[in-house]
């Protein structure tokens, strides 16, 4: 069971087999464990609301403006310029921030990390921040763009510890701990705030 900490859409997903008749027994029996979620995600949906035309971009506060006759994002000063009735824009533009400050952040800590890495992809992954493949391929989501810089910085540092220690053992949480010793606060953030990190309804 599942409850968007967004829309707060609830999912439930069986056995095949299952009963439909099933899915009435399980929201009867967790029933104040959603409302408690739906809850929370009646209060993300009003802060995300509450910021309005504004974007917080690596940390930047942006003011989203759509400009008639727009072909593409462009940033001017603090303002955001998008193209009207093309909602796709924004985030192609997010993910090509992303990129940009995520790959070499990547890079520099493989390498002094000693470890090989394959290539930095950017996604839209939505119960993950960040992936780290047994070839060597780090993937991150979008949505880091969103975060502050050092949120951002730890889970490149995590997912490179990766290269090095493919799962989630001792000595994995000791190395990241050598190399980035803001993991718990960074994922302490997240946990709190993570699904805030999202586009204008209009937009994204």
């Amino acid at each position: 069971m599942r409850v968007d900490r967004v829309t707060g859409a609830v999912r439930v997903t069986l056995p095949q087999r299952a009963p439909v008749a099933e899915v009435d027994r399980a929201l009867l029996r967790h029933r104040r464990w959603i409302a408690a979620r739906l809850s929370e995600a009646a209060a993300t949906r009003a802060q995300v609301e509450a910021r309005g035309d504004r974007l917080t971009v690596w940390g930047e506060e942006l003011r989203l403006v759509e400009e008639p006759g727009r072909q593409r994002v462009h940033r001017r000063g603090d303002d955001l310029l998008l193209p009207p009735g093309k909602p796709d824009a924004l985030e192609r533009w997010l993910r090509g921030q992303a990129r940009a400050r995520l790959t070499p952040l990547t890079e520099a800590a493989a390498a002094t990390l000693g470890r090989p890495l394959a290539r930095v992809s950017i996604g839209d992954a939505k119960t993950r921040w960040g992936s780290c493949t047994a070839k060597a391929t780090i993937t991150y989501s979008y949505r880091l763009v969103l975060a502050p810089v050092w949120v951002a910085e730890a889970i490149v540092w995590h997912e490179a510890c990766h290269l090095a220690e493919l799962n989630h053992s001792s000595r994995f949480w000791s190395l990241l701990n050598r190399h980035e010793p803001r993991t718990d606060e960074a994922r302490a953030w997240l946990r709190a705030n993570g699904a805030t990190l999202v586009l204008p309804r209009a937009l994204g």
